[in-house]
């Protein structure tokens, strides 16, 4: 009754922030990227965002503006550790969520074989109530 839910809310928080269109509408919406003066989109640097926390790559993030002959940085150190930190933990959520929605098919396998059908009943009622909590907990969490 609580794998399935936690599974479910770690999912949709890892489909969510694993997918440039997240960051575009910030970008766009706060139009960071023309307070800076870069010629770097919006779109290009949800991009590089997106790209950076699916790869499995040990390189530091970081994204580069053309000034010449030379390639300029656009984020400090400390910003690319934060970076590093943010994939760490959609890594480790994910790992999570696959690890509790495995937890769930074997609870489902052994209730399924060992209770009763009013048993079951009651742990999808509960499971659907958890899921509707956790969601709401989620959604107020990243507003």
């Amino acid at each position: 009754m609580i794998a399935l839910p936690l599974s479910i809310l770690l999912l949709g928080l890892n489909v969510s922030l694993r997918f440039s269109e997240t960051y575009v509408y910030h970008f766009n919406d706060s139009q960071v990227t023309s307070g800076l003066g870069i010629s770097t989109t919006g779109s290009e640097l949800a991009d590089y965002v997106c790209g950076y926390l699916n790869s499995f790559s040990k390189e530091p993030f970081q994204v580069y503006e053309e000034n010449g002959k030379f390639l300029d940085p656009l984020f400090e150190d400390e910003e690319s550790a934060v970076m590093l930190q943010a994939r760490r933990i959609l890594g480790i959520s994910l790992l999570a969520c696959i690890l509790l929605l495995a937890l769930s098919v074997l609870a489902y396998i052994w209730l399924y074989r060992n209770c009763k059908r009013e048993e079951r009943l009651i742990g999808g009622y509960v499971a659907v109530g958890l899921s509707a909590v956790a969601a709401l907990t989620g959604f107020f969490l990243v507003r």
